[in-house]
């Protein structure tokens, strides 16, 4: 009994998953050389919008990163200005911006109010008699938001939860059609549905190695939100602070943590007066660098925050450096301040 030969297709190797090339150092030196000139993403980072930030840590690129803050601390509001300034001053990148805790309209009106810098109330229901005064911001607001709905798309839990598979099959279908830079923002991290998997602290260890992956893999860049543990909105707040979800600590490039004093202090000195305004107390609020694999720089920024229209604006070096200057005295006078270096870092229970 003769052998029957065997086809060529059998004996041909499957082609790898992985392949040598993609990891030649020739063109690992060229991507940083597109870097340094200004080349192609994912080399080239893609500017936050804040010129401060920025500075510091690059801009976005393809890479995990964590903004975190205590509950009702403005987390949603300072995602959502990164997604509109990034695409403002990025003409070249698109977004998709995944809220599972704020359905989309919300988030609309929010982004025409900051965009426009018209009160928020007023773009939801104009006032004929405060139309001289606001009208005109009002549409302003909605023309900016209107000239990106080719590059930003918004989408929360209209069609129920949402799984680590749903978010990375909307990342595929906006990759089938785009592939220059891409930000993905989600807000909050830790309500993507994980079947199976019930304990927050596994869940998140789960997630964080996944959004990593996703990140890199898809040459996205991920901004993710999550709260602190309970009581960490009484002071001001560290690393330690999200020990219960220490994967996001291993796995993030950059970690930024969110506080306003204000909050916890009426008499606060981190408080500005603007006089003949909407915003007559015009909280200061920090954005502390926790973690920052982009750069040396592991300080404060100062952003102040107006109310009425939902709007962070990042004060100048020369502000920053006043702010931290007023910090370190009132930590020199009472070693015990929140926010000290020194401060007794307590265990709380983590929101779920």
């Amino acid at each position: 009994m003769t052998t029957k030969p065997r086809s060529r297709a059998s004996t041909r190797p499957a082609r790898p998953r992985i392949r040598l090339e993609d990891f030649e150092l020739g063109r690992q030196l060229g991507d940083a050389t597109d870097a340094v000139l200004g080349g192609t993403w994912p080399a080239a980072p893609r500017h936050f919008g804040y010129p401060l930030l920025t500075q510091h840590l690059d801009g976005f690129k393809n890479s995990l990163y964590v903004l975190a803050g205590a509950s009702r601390m403005g987390k949603t509001t300072f995602s959502l200005q990164l997604a509109y300034q990034s695409l403002r001053d990025n003409p070249d990148t698109h977004a998709l911006y995944v809220s599972l805790d704020q359905p989309a309209r919300e988030l609309n009106v929010r982004l025409a109010a900051m965009a426009g810098e018209a009160p928020v109330d007023y773009v939801v229901r104009p006032d004929p008699l405060l139309e001289e005064k606001y009208d005109r911001k009002r549409q302003a607001g909605i023309r900016a938001v209107s000239e990106l709905k080719e590059r930003l798309t918004i989408i929360d839990e209209t069609h129920g939860g949402l799984s680590l598979d749903d978010l990375s099959s909307l990342v595929e279908q906006k990759r089938q059609a785009f592939d220059g830079p891409l930000l993905v923002f989600l807000d909050p991290i830790y309500k993507l549905r994980v079947p199976g998997v019930l304990d927050f602290t596994q869940r998140m260890d789960w997630l964080s190695q996944e959004l990593k992956t996703l990140a890199m893999s898809k040459n996205v860049a991920i901004v993710g939100t999550t709260r602190l543990a309970h009581g960490a909105g009484k002071r001001r707040p560290t690393l330690e602070d999200l020990e219960e979800q220490a994967a996001l600590l291993y796995e993030a490039q950059v970690i930024l943590l969110l506080y306003c004093d204000y909050f916890n202090n009426a008499d606060t000195t981190f408080l500005e007066w603007e006089w003949g305004t909407d915003d007559l107390m015009v909280p200061i609020f920090e954005l502390q660098v926790g973690k920052n694999k982009m750069g040396a720089f592991s300080g404060r920024l100062y952003y102040r925050f107006y109310n009425s229209f939902s709007k962070f604006r990042e004060c100048p070096q020369v502000e920053n450096e006043n702010y931290d200057r007023m910090l370190k005295n009132l930590q020199r006078k009472d070693p015990e301040h929140e926010g000290g270096e020194e401060t007794v870092v307590q265990r709380f229970e983590v929101i779920d």
